[in-house]
């Protein structure tokens, strides 16, 4: 085998991965992205702090406005907890623009008051999301939240 052959044969193998690459990375361009995290935290009014909350947050990594239309939880046996008339810094419907983020929030001890009534007790393994304007759903790790006593 020449050596010339083996040269063209490298030189078009890697044409064919670097086109390959930018295929993905332009289809990746494309592609409307939400990051959603749930979390517990405190607000702060002024020098107060409210109870305990449960966050989920919506961050938009990507180069593509999102339309946001609803959030909530996925319980383990595939119910879901909806967010009619969300607390947060959100209306929907809500267009999330590129690097930006937004956050709703509930205070624990009323969902977990609202999770024992629906007979949850104990850990329950919970997943935030957020659902776009197109139906696309983007969620959360899932969040372990100890219905007796908060998170862990």
């Amino acid at each position: 085998m020449d050596w010339t052959t083996v040269v063209m044969a490298l030189v078009a193998l890697y044409g064919a991965v670097l086109s390959t690459y930018t295929l993905i990375q332009n289809r990746k361009e494309k592609q409307r992205q939400v990051s959603v995290k749930l979390s517990n935290g405190f607000l702060t009014f002024g020098p107060e702090l409210s109870p305990a909350m449960l966050l989920v947050e919506a961050t938009n990594p990507g180069d593509r406005t999102v339309i946001l239309n609803a959030v909530g939880l996925s319980l383990p046996d595939g119910k879901t907890v909806a967010f009619p008339n969300p607390q947060g810094n959100v209306r929907f419907p809500y267009p999330l623009e590129e690097g930006n983020s937004c956050m709703v929030w509930t205070p624990l001890k009323e969902l977990a008051q609202q999770l024992s009534q629906e007979g949850y007790s104990g850990k329950v393994k919970l997943v935030g999301f957020y659902r776009d304007q197109l139906g696309t759903i983007y969620n959360s790790n899932r969040f372990s939240f100890n219905i007796g006593g908060g998170t862990e």
